[in-house]
């Protein structure tokens, strides 16, 4: 992802949240900036585009997920959140590293991985 698309993706998120443009834009560029560092998908334009969504979605559904429990954690909730917290952050981590599945298709047929990643690690 070059410099200029992670900015354009990055204007991007900021309109999707209202208030301070300013703010918005630093969370649109952080959060482009970390999407341009995941492994590269192979497939066609089609399969890329629509399987790079599905990805991004997984992330985000682990990462509301690894919030909730923080937040959960944070207010002396039981103490086996920590060990679900320590596994949501290696999900995370299987899911935007370099050992992620690279091929579109994965994707695409897998739409919830993050879905399966949660429910395993709650039980």
């Amino acid at each position: 992802m070059t410099k200029r698309e992670i900015m354009v993706k990055a204007h991007e998120y900021a309109k999707e949240i209202k208030g301070n443009y300013a703010v918005a834009m630093s969370y649109g560029l952080k959060k482009a900036w970390s999407e341009s560092k995941l492994p590269i998908l192979v497939g066609s334009e089609k399969q890329i585009s629509w399987a790079t969504d599905i990805r991004n979605s997984n992330i985000k559904a682990i990462e509301r997920e690894l919030a909730d429990f923080e937040r959960r954690y944070s207010y002396g909730d039981s103490p086996t959140f920590i060990t679900i917290i320590e596994k949501l952050r290696i999900a995370l981590d299987d899911i935007k590293g370099v050992k992620s599945p690279t091929a579109a298709k994965f994707w695409i047929e897998h739409k919830n991985v993050a879905g399966a990643y949660i429910q395993k690690i709650k039980r």
